[in-house]
């Protein structure tokens, strides 16, 4: 996609989920285009002890510094996802980093690649088998499913393994009563 997204991780506490110990669990919270997801470092702080501005524990024991260090390769874990996404032109946004970096999810195809790269081949077939009108219908098409992504699922893409009829019958509902456009055969 060639959108521009804003992205930052940091290192926090949660004060709100004490242990018996009274130690604050961290966590890395991910943030993408404004939306959150945040991800449990399976490590906890005295509270006290933590420096929310450096994003780590205060101190420099060899513990802490191991600890550190740990947190440290977390953040260049989801830095890595995130610019691996990119690179590759794969749907981003914080719940797909968060889902990457889980283990739970690895992107596949999405719709706009795929109309993508139907389009740039139709435009290659323009003249040949294919009229410029055609090609332009289908950009058009194009910008219409973006902005149904858009309106309908707050989405920009969507991969194609989770395209169903439910989608399917949205859009064609979406294209009769917004596009005011006939099907007919």
């Amino acid at each position: 996609m060639s959108t521009i997204n804003t992205f930052g991780n940091i290192l926090h506490i949660r004060k709100d989920k004490l242990n018996k110990k009274g130690e604050a669990p961290i966590y890395l919270r991910v943030t993408i285009n404004g939306k959150r997801a945040a991800i449990a470092c399976k490590q906890f702080v005295l509270p006290g002890k933590w420096s929310s501005e450096a994003g780590k524990i205060k101190g420099t024991k060899e513990d802490i510094k191991v600890i550190n260090d740990h947190l440290a390769k977390l953040k260049t874990k989801v830095n890595n996802i995130y610019q691996k996404l990119v690179e590759n032109n794969n749907p981003i946004s914080a719940a797909i980093v968060k889902e990457i970096f889980l283990g739970n999810q690895v992107p596949g195809k999405t719709l706009v690649q795929a109309f993508i790269i139907h389009n740039q081949m139709i435009e290659e077939r323009v003249g040949i088998d294919y009229a410029e009108a055609t090609h332009r219908r289908y950009v058009t098409t194009l910008m219409h499913t973006k902005n149904f992504l858009s309106s309908q699922y707050n989405k920009e893409d969507i991969l194609l393994c989770d395209l169903n009829y439910e989608f399917i019958e949205n859009f064609e509902h979406y294209f009769k009563t917004v596009r005011k456009c006939c099907f007919d055969p």
